[in-house]
């Protein structure tokens, strides 16, 4: 992580998002911006937290680990998500994991100077953005027990694919990277595969160069029923 100290930046986020009718004048001239890595982490489940960040530019990837070592893929978060806020709301450590799937910029504000905070629009914006991660994570829950393999892979790919044109690479998904991925969603390497090779019959994706390209959005979208991670 790399802190950008530079207030001009900072203010160009702010103005580029509209923060200034969210946060008050003082909220925002405490806000520092820092720079993340692809890969990096925010957080990990059970560490300490004292700042609670947003999302400004990049994505992140939300996942859990459970006690028997694997992992399950929550959400998606892009901008203007927050980081921290039900730890900072609880004063619990998170139980999630955060970890940038692109190179990224978050605003972020240490807990102590929220708490002196009682602007409403703020208070609203957090409190809506906690709805809205109990909502997703419903989400999550329903595809990763009731919905077929196909149906979370279609939904997954979705989520990471950026633009909305046949063509587009999907960065995340390297072959190298499919292990994890199987994990994420909850079956296994060989399974994942499988149901790849059947996209790429039907025209739905081209692998080349270790990579994926989607090539069939709606068909995606079809597969996917409605049900994202994020």
């Amino acid at each position: 992580m790399r802190k950008i100290s530079d207030r001009t930046s900072i203010e160009h986020w702010v103005e580029k998002h509209g923060l200034r009718g969210i946060c008050g004048e003082a909220l925002i001239g405490a806000m520092s911006l820092c720079a993340y890595e692809k890969g990096e982490r925010i957080c990990s489940a059970g560490s300490e937290i004292d700042q609670l960040y947003l999302l400004v530019d990049g994505k992140l990837k939300v996942f859990s680990i459970l006690p028997n070592g694997k992992t399950i893929l929550l959400r998606f978060n892009e901008p203007l998500a927050l980081i921290g806020d039900a730890e900072w709301a609880t004063g619990q450590p998170p139980r999630c994991s955060v970890e940038c799937v692109e190179d990224s910029l978050l605003l972020s504000v240490a807990f102590a100077r929220l708490d002196a905070s009682n602007d409403v629009p703020w208070l609203r914006f957090v409190m809506k953005h906690i709805a809205n991660k109990l909502d997703t994570n419903s989400n999550a829950i329903g595809l990763n027990v009731l919905y077929p393999v196909e149906n979370r892979i279609a939904s997954y790919l979705l989520s990471v694919t950026t633009g909305e044109n046949p063509g587009v690479n999907v960065r995340e998904i390297q072959t190298s990277k499919l292990q994890e991925i199987a994990e994420l969603i909850g079956t296994s390497y060989r399974h994942l595969n499988r149901i790849l090779a059947k996209f790429a019959e039907d025209g739905i994706v081209e692998r080349r160069s270790g990579g994926l390209t989607v090539l069939d959005l709606g068909k995606l979208r079809k597969l996917a029923e409605g049900m994202l991670y994020n």
